[in-house]
């Protein structure tokens, strides 16, 4: 008889099966149920070992059962999670040498985690969009554009001894004096911070608001305004 689900240890509890099988071919196979942790000397000796092996001892080789020596295929469930913690090792080293991680890391120095992904979860596509390139600064600014080759300068035309950067557009660019005052009364000083403007689910609504006053990326100029 096999084990029809892929539990933890499924593969021990198929041999164990094997066994009662054997054993029952050869005679009648008798079956007595013990209480647990009831004294019984036999239940308290199985409770220590059990206790030893997960501190991390084991019997010598020779003393287990045939089918527990050797390597032992590895629990699904176990693998699995060694698996997603290296997978995630490795995507933290590699976000760490990108050239974007001093950036984020201002901004938000959980990044990269899951937080990112549960604050945004019910946004619309628009607005995740445009929040992951508000926090990389790949949006259609005059600095991105002139560092893609779409513009001939990075000043901002409103401002033009000034970088149109997003830290610009955000917090000091006078063509949008007004939508900022509004999202100063809204927000009171929190406005003036990249990092809670960038980062806080209580902002963000405030500052999409800001962002569509200001029409800066409207779909009739493409956002190559």
């Amino acid at each position: 008889m096999k084990s029809i689900y892929g539990a933890p240890g499924h593969h021990l509890v198929d041999k164990l099966h094997e066994k009662v099988e054997e054993v029952h071919k050869r005679g009648v196979l008798e079956v007595r149920w013990t209480p647990g942790h009831e004294g019984l000397v036999e239940n308290e000796r199985a409770d220590e070992e059990a206790k030893r092996v997960a501190r991390g001892d084991s019997s010598a080789e020779d003393r287990l059962p045939q089918v527990c020596r050797g390597k032992l295929r590895a629990i699904r469930s176990a693998a699995r999670q060694q698996l997603t913690k290296e997978i995630k090792v490795k995507s933290v080293n590699a976000f760490t040498k990108s050239p974007r991680y001093a950036r984020l890391h201002e901004i938000d120095p959980t990044a990269p985690s899951s937080k990112f992904r549960k604050d945004t979860g019910q946004l619309p596509k628009e607005q995740s969009a445009m929040l992951i390139r508000t926090r990389t600064g790949h949006i259609p600014l005059r600095k991105h554009l002139h560092r893609i080759g779409i513009t001939d300068s990075l000043m901002c035309r409103a401002c033009p001894s000034q970088r149109e950067t997003v830290h610009h557009y955000l917090m000091t660019c006078r063509a949008y004096a007004e939508p900022r005052r509004q999202l100063e009364r809204s927000l009171g000083r929190a406005a003036r911070s990249m990092k809670t403007l960038l980062s806080s689910p209580k902002a963000l609504p405030h500052l999409f608001r800001y962002v569509s006053a200001t029409r800066r990326f409207s779909s009739d100029t493409g956002g190559y305004n």
